[in-house]
């Protein structure tokens, strides 16, 4: 008896990633059956690589720890959702709306983000290394220690976003976009700088943050 008490303990202590472990693949399909139409509902910790997922509406729905590795959420409702820890590297997000959502730590390198809706979007240490990110409002999102480098944004606002401690290294352009409202220092290159990315120059001059 004390061991088998032992052992429940211990798998309950262990979490959510060790129930979803132990669910096995029945249970996993019974979580996907709804899709691409889940809101609200629990899909964390799943296997969604590479799934076609456009139009979704996924609004409020759990998607952290998820595998979107290469998924197509082209204008898929995300609004509110929670993609924390996601891995969404490669994933197409155009036109897809993740108002309110959660994206802390958040794996999102080379990810295409046109055309999205990002208002109030939390970003928190999310990884867009590479992304391209052009036609998109990220206006009044969290991007507090997320890493931008090498990243093409082109036509993008970040109108009031919270930049502290984000990494814009070696940019491949910022061209049309807006920083107005925005705060925090961020992590730039400032030498050798040209015209559009001269813009970053002067916010952090601005800012205090770049002698």
């Amino acid at each position: 008896m004390t061991v088998a008490v032992s052992v429940v303990v211990a798998a309950l202590m262990a979490g959510t990633a060790v129930a979803r472990a132990l669910d096995g693949p029945e249970s996993a399909s019974q979580r996907t059956a709804c899709l691409p139409n889940c809101p609200g509902q629990d899909l964390s910790y799943l296997d969604l690589s590479h799934r076609d997922l456009r139009n979704a509406k996924l609004s409020g729905a759990n998607l952290s720890f998820s595998n979107l590795d290469s998924a197509t959420l082209t204008a898929a409702d995300l609004t509110s959702a929670n993609l924390a820890n996601a891995d969404l590297r490669n994933a197409k997000l155009a036109y897809a709306d993740v108002t309110y959502a959660d994206l802390t730590n958040a794996i999102l390198i080379k990810a295409t983000l046109l055309g999205m809706a990002n208002q109030h979007t939390n970003l928190t240490n999310a990884n867009l290394t590479g992304a391209y990110i052009v036609w998109s409002a990220f206006v009044g999102a969290n991007l507090t220690g997320a890493n931008l480098t090498g990243a093409y944004i082109f036509h993008v606002s970040l109108s009031n976003a919270n930049l502290t401690n984000a990494n814009l290294s070696n940019l491949i352009t910022f061209g049309q976009s807006d920083l107005s409202g925005a705060t925090g220092c961020f992590t730039f290159n400032i030498a050798g700088v040209t015209e559009p990315l001269a813009q970053i120059v002067t916010y952090l001059k601005y800012k205090g943050c770049a002698s």
